[in-house]
């Protein structure tokens, strides 16, 4: 088809389909057809392309999820199978209430990335057997449709949700629950209903300014706070009534504190980059024993004290198990100026493997090509204030910082280059000589279909010895090199080219 002809036939079904719905002929709803432009686009021509453009749809097979359609996906897509049903990015704007009645047997149910606006009471009540169920990516409004009591998995995140499901407490085996990046707000947060067997929640991107209620969610262990508006002392909560807490994520929000998770001693991760945090001491920092991977970068810190003092990282009780110790740092893109007090406080930390420095003015990424006394540099009316501290290159403060800190396997994106001392040579180089004349003894031994009889091969036994190659020289003598190009003897042709003739 022509672009004109796919114009007219495109615009001829939004016409049957806009007379089927209103009750009208097909030329009153072609003439009620508007373009999405508006008036100023009414008379632009059907056939063109604008006319695709301000008319197009999907295919309509696939606008609406009927039983139907549902069948023919669970047999001809290759990541769909009789207990799973991969759904996602087809354009489906409405699911039927009865879609998934003859399909009980079915656990995970994949319908994101499509422009769903919202389902039916009884669209997931025969689906008695589903763990899994990924609505994320759509047009939700509102989650109170009825979901089946043996969910595991419920991900809605990247929606228009203003309110919370009302559902949530009725799901007793349910353990994953991502509502990001929605428009929930403090209020709708409030009235979260959270299962006790919940172990991992995502709130982040909802501009929460206060802390929802999770004392119900004792069990917790993953929580994704990122993106919001909350500050230091709204984390109380966390460090008393979530004992299991494992990872918490609260970058770029608005905290300068976080004594308020005094009481986490179970907490591993904890990222707060792109925050407001000033410095590392005892006044901002508790008190975190289980503590292996600490992510601070985008902050204003500008003093790092004696981290050694915090217990980040320190070995925990028999009961609560052992921790092997702060692992990860990363205090990039900070405020940081002394780099001799920042290795010397870091120094204690024997465990850390992994420290990210760069984007500190004690420890810039790049080099300074800017000369503050070139003569030809055009004067400006506000200079820069100079400074008596010295400015070290990126590969200066890296040989620095791995010269007393020889325990770091990584800073920022270097591996320590750490020569091997000769003790660990020796220990890696060392053999058993017994073991090694055992084992060269069971080789000669060992009967060979070439040496049925064993033992050592002659020299002239098996293969024919190749002869030895002369070795020949790479170059030509110097002799040879310096001798004058040979002349021509005869004529050069004139149809040659003058290039090639010089040649």
């Amino acid at each position: 088809l022509t672009p004109s002809s796919r114009g007219k036939a495109l615009g001829s079904w939004c016409g049957r389909r806009r007379a089927q719905r209103c009750g009208q002929s097909e030329e009153d709803g072609l003439r009620g057809a508007e373009p999405r432009g508006g008036a100023a686009a009414a008379g632009r021509p059907r056939g063109g392309s604008a006319a695709m453009v301000d008319n197009l749809v999907a295919d309509p097979e696939q606008r609406e999820l009927s039983a139907g359609e549902v069948r023919r996906l669970l047999q001809e897509d290759d990541n769909s199978s009789d207990f799973a049903l991969d759904a996602h990015h087809r354009g489906f704007s409405e699911v039927h209430a009865d879609a998934f009645g003859p399909f009980g047997k079915l656990r995970t149910v994949d319908l994101s990335f499509n422009s769903v606006e919202g389902f039916y009471d009884e669209t997931f009540q025969p689906l008695t057997q589903l763990r899994e169920l990924l609505l994320f990516g759509n047009k939700l409004r509102d989650a109170n449709f009825v979901l089946p009591a043996r969910l595991e998995v419920l991900m809605l995140h990247s929606n228009d949700l203003e309110g919370a499901p009302r559902a949530l407490r009725s799901l007793r085996r349910l353990k994953t629950l991502t509502l990001g990046h929605n428009q929930l707000g403090d209020a709708a947060a409030k009235q979260l209903q959270l299962p006790a067997s919940l172990t991992r929640l995502d709130l982040s991107g909802n501009a929460l300014c206060e802390l929802p209620g999770l004392g119900a969610a004792a069990n917790l262990e993953s929580l994704d706070l990122s993106n919001n508006e909350l500050s230091g002392p709204q984390l109380e909560d966390l460090g008393k009534g979530l004992a299991r807490l494992r990872d918490l994520d609260v970058t770029n929000n608005h905290i300068d504190n976080l004594n308020a998770l005094h009481g986490a001693n179970a907490l591993e991760t904890l990222k707060a980059a792109g925050n407001h945090l000033r410095e590392i001491s005892t006044r901002t920092f508790p008190a975190l024993p289980a503590l292996s991977e600490l992510y601070l970068a985008r902050n204003r810190i500008m003093h790092v004290h004696n981290i050694a003092e915090l217990g980040l990282g320190a070995k925990l009780n028999s009961q609560l198990g052992a921790g092997a110790g702060l692992e990860v740092l990363d205090l990039s893109d900070n405020r940081i100026n002394g780099l001799s007090s920042l290795i010397l406080n870091l120094a204690k930390v024997k465990s850390l493997r992994e420290l990210l420095l760069g984007g500190n003015p004690c420890c810039p990424r790049t080099q300074l090509k800017e000369k503050l006394h070139d003569p030809k540099r055009r004067p400006t009316r506000s200079p820069r204030p100079t400074t008596s501290a010295i400015v070290l290159t990126p590969r200066q403060w890296t040989r620095e910082v791995f010269k007393e800190m020889a325990f770091l396997d990584r800073l920022d994106d270097n591996p320590n280059p750490r020569p091997i001392s000769m003790d660990e040579l020796d220990r890696l180089l060392a053999v058993d000589d017994s073991a090694a004349a055992e084992d060269a003894a069971a080789a000669e031994a060992k009967p060979d279909a070439k040496n049925p009889s064993g033992g050592v091969k002659a020299k002239g036994d098996g293969k024919k010895q190749r002869p030895k190659s002369r070795s020949r020289p790479l170059m030509r003598p110097k002799s040879a090199r310096s001798r004058p190009p040979r002349k021509r003897t005869k004529p050069i042709d004139a149809t040659l080219d003058v290039a090639e003739a010089k040649g």
